[in-house]
């Protein structure tokens, strides 16, 4: 058998790619449209109603969370209201039984005393009611922060209370020492009102700006060491701005602590001269005997020199009466031997243990002067001058039934021969 040869006739492979790669069709593309950019309109939602359905949800949420704290805190509730109306009464007894005191007792307390008891027993009873409100809420378990709002409420309350209490307490010691210094002086009660009115004015200042301290610091828990320390400052740069201001404070403090005057007395500050009209913080004012008026500073006042010719016992007045040079030593001892009889006949006007004296004094220039002094027990400056024409009158008229004539400046002239 013959031999196969075990070799197979290989061909190479012919590149079919170009006989069988035949151009593709043309693929025919549909050209899409522009996209329609133009915005679509639609229904917006109505704010309105949005924020309706909202304040209705919140308003569902709100009585939800309502409904359940009364739920969980109804045993409190139950207390806190059983508290307050305990209080509500306790406090209307208390305001009760002062007023029945107050009534029962009226005949035997003045009628300032009853006034005082009578609006100081409602601050105390205010001042109760506060207290017991305040231990009510304490019973209940409100949210923190509503909780912390109502004890400050509590709490200004409180104080506004206390305070009105001290404001009647100083009401009550100004009309006590008021009626006090009216009974005992009533001529020097303008002065003493004067004086009393600044000293309500600086208490009650200084009540109110230590509450306003108190309030800031406790209730909205302000520092008040920079507070304080600015007022400082300032107090030092308005005192320093207002130097007259204050001298003339100080002045009427000076002037009302010495009583060295009072309204209607007849005084002379320096040159001015008059009547006192008016005594104030500032100034004092005098009416002049011509009309005029004259504002003087206290300050002035506290540096001058003062007459008070009202603030006396009597007055020292002093007489003087000129005889011609042609008056005899015997008509010399008639004069005074008359005008001590006319002091005499007039004694009641004047000041017993101090007599009159008078004496043949000076020859002057033109007359024999006869001078004495005369005490009278008068304080009042035309009282004076009535006492001053009844002397005066009397001596001349006993003068002319005597023969005695009065000097006035005369001259004699010698012609030499």
């Amino acid at each position: 058998m013959p031999d196969i040869p075990n070799t197979i006739e290989t061909k190479p492979l012919q590149d079919t790619t170009e006989s069988t790669a035949q151009p593709a069709p043309p693929i025919e593309t549909q050209e899409t449209p522009p996209a329609d950019t133009t915005p679509v309109l639609r229904s917006a939602p109505s704010v309105e109603s949005e924020s309706i359905q909202g304040a209705i949800s919140t308003l569902a949420t709100n009585a939800t969370e309502v409904s359940n704290w009364f739920e969980t805190h109804k045993p409190q509730l139950v207390a806190g209201g059983i508290s307050t109306i305990v209080t509500v009464l306790f406090s209307i007894a208390i305001l009760l039984s002062l007023r029945h005191i107050i009534s029962r007792g009226a005949s035997k307390l003045s009628t300032g005393l009853g006034k005082f008891i009578h609006r100081l027993s409602i601050h105390i009873s205010l001042l109760f009611l506060l207290t017991g409100l305040s231990y009510s809420n304490s019973l209940i378990e409100f949210p923190k922060q509503i909780d912390h709002i109502i004890n400050r409420l509590f709490f200004a309350l409180f104080i506004v209370v206390f305070l009105a209490g001290i404001l009647t307490i100083i009401n009550a010691i100004d009309n006590t020492w008021t009626q006090h210094f009216q009974r005992k002086n009533k001529e020097s009660y303008a002065t003493s009102k004067l004086m009393l009115d600044l000293i309500r004015r600086i208490v009650k200042t200084v009540v109110w700006f230590i509450a306003i301290l108190f309030i800031l610091q406790n209730l909205f828990h302000v520092e008040i060491t920079p507070l304080l320390t600015g007022a400082g400052v300032v107090g030092v740069a308005i005192a320093f701005a207002a130097q007259n201001t204050i001298a003339n404070l100080f002045g009427a403090f000076s002037i009302l602590g010495s009583q060295l005057f009072k309204v209607g007395d007849w005084v002379k500050i320096g040159d001015a001269e008059g009547t006192v009209e008016q005594i104030g913080l500032r100034s004092i004012r005098l009416r002049a005997f011509e009309g005029r008026l004259i504002d003087i500073p206290n300050r002035v006042i506290a540096d001058t020199q003062l007459d008070n010719f009202s603030n006396r016992d009597f007055y020292r007045e002093c007489f003087t009466f000129g005889l011609v040079y042609q008056t005899t030593p015997k008509q010399m001892e008639k004069a005074i031997k008359i005008i001590n009889e006319i002091c005499a006949d007039m004694s009641g006007i004047m000041v017993p243990g101090k007599p009159p004296r008078f004496a043949f004094v000076e020859c002057s220039e033109y007359s024999l002067k006869i001078q004495g002094y005369i005490w009278f027990k008068t304080t009042n400056f035309f009282t004076l001058q009535d006492y001053k024409n009844h002397i005066n009158m009397a001596v001349l008229k006993r003068f002319n039934e005597e023969g005695l004539s009065f000097a006035y400046p005369t001259s004699t002239v010698f012609m030499a021969k």
